[in-house]
């Protein structure tokens, strides 16, 4: 069975998916777009017929167009093999519409985000123990208040820090060392902690740069001081209360 997997790339909530998808299947195909860039990619995407290659393909916190939607409900193959997840106010006409799932609060009144309601579907679908974890709903739930600023009310500081982490981190990286630490029960502090120290050390050789290459050049150094002031910031807030 080959998937793909569509979701947002500029934040942690949109690449979370892939990093839960990972959990349970081993080779799947998956694209990160930017808002701007969906309409787009999903008009050639069905235009091409490229979707015959899948047989079910997620699409996650990223927002259909309804004419996209209507697009895709009047091709057969294609909706009945299309899931999307989503947490947006703008997006929840979607839910007309058999293959998406759009919440922005639950029954509980909790806000949602794209991992959360990606991750409460791949529980029904799969029967794995990784996915049962205490870790992973832990690494989920911090996504979540991230994405909603939610922390702010839960006063949970950690999930801020994981998405400086995201900032910080190249997306391959991220996804490849978040997905090794979830399948190791390594706790999202320690993650942060070991992350975000050798973030902080490569960041800092590269600092080091610009004054031995610009040594007369007055800029350089303020350039130079800039970055060091900002890392130095950026790993107090990490490393704080750890």
């Amino acid at each position: 069975m080959k998937t793909l997997l569509i979701s947002h790339i500029a934040d942690n909530d949109g690449i979370s998916p892939v990093i839960l998808l990972k959990l349970v299947i081993d080779d799947f195909d998956y694209k990160l777009l930017e808002i701007y860039e969906v309409e787009e990619y999903m008009n050639l995407f069905i235009d091409s017929k490229e979707y015959k290659k899948y047989d079910r393909i997620y699409f996650t916190d990223l927002k259909l167009s309804m004419e996209l939607c209507k697009k895709i409900d009047s091709i057969d193959e294609l909706k009945n093999k299309l899931l999307v997840f989503d947490h947006h106010q703008s997006n929840l006409f979607a839910n007309d519409f058999d293959f998406a799932t759009v919440v922005v609060k639950n029954e509980e009144g909790r806000m949602e985000c794209g991992t959360s309601l990606f991750y409460k579907y791949l529980k029904s679908k799969y029967a794995n123990s990784i996915l049962d974890n205490q870790i992973v709903s832990n690494y989920v739930e911090l996504v979540r208040e991230n994405d909603t600023w939610d922390y702010l009310i839960e006063n949970e500081l950690i999930a801020k820090k994981l998405g400086m982490l995201f900032s910080l981190y190249n997306k391959e990286r991220y996804i490849n060392n978040m997905i090794y630490n979830l399948k190791n029960n390594i706790v999202p502090k320690t993650i942060i902690k070991e992350i975000s120290d050798i973030v902080s050390n490569e960041v800092e050789d590269t600092i080091k740069k610009p004054e031995k290459t610009i040594t007369r050049n007055q800029s350089g150094y303020i350039f130079s001081s800039i970055l060091k002031e900002s890392i130095f910031a950026v790993k107090t807030l990490l490393t704080a209360k750890l």
